[in-house]
């Protein structure tokens, strides 16, 4: 029996892939929740990559000084969202033949050192091939 949990944390991410023609695996993460699609607010990245590339690139989005503590805030955990992009993108470049998308929304990260709570997640099944 699956028995629902109220999920609290410091910040929402969204994490998506997509089985591009020509680039391959590509993995976007972004602010999650009800602000996907508002803020805009995203990063992609081509596989493969590591956690040192997702953190990089996170550094980069607008919403970076909120994710870094802000008014007595704690940093948000970055290294659990650097880690599911990585492992997303992983599993999505393994199955590629099988996998045309993945939407991971929300990922609900802790602050530095607590984890994250992946809620929510669809996968899109590719068509198979006959020949």
């Amino acid at each position: 029996m699956l028995v629902a949990q109220r999920v609290r944390g410091q910040r929402e991410f969204a994490l998506g892939v997509k089985q591009d023609p020509l680039f391959g695996t590509a993995v976007m993460v972004s602010d999650g929740g009800k602000y996907v699609e508002a803020l805009k607010d995203f990063v992609v990245l081509l596989h493969p990559f590591g956690e040192q590339d997702v953190l990089d690139q996170l550094a980069k989005l607008r919403i970076a000084p909120i994710l870094a503590g802000v008014r007595g805030e704690p940093p948000v955990d970055l290294q659990v969202v650097a880690r599911a992009a990585v492992a997303l993108g992983r599993y999505a470049a393994e199955h590629a033949d099988r996998i045309a998308s993945i939407d991971l929304n929300p990922l609900i990260a802790g602050a530095a050192g607590q984890g994250g709570w992946a809620v929510d997640a669809v996968i899109e099944q590719k068509e198979p091939t006959h020949g």
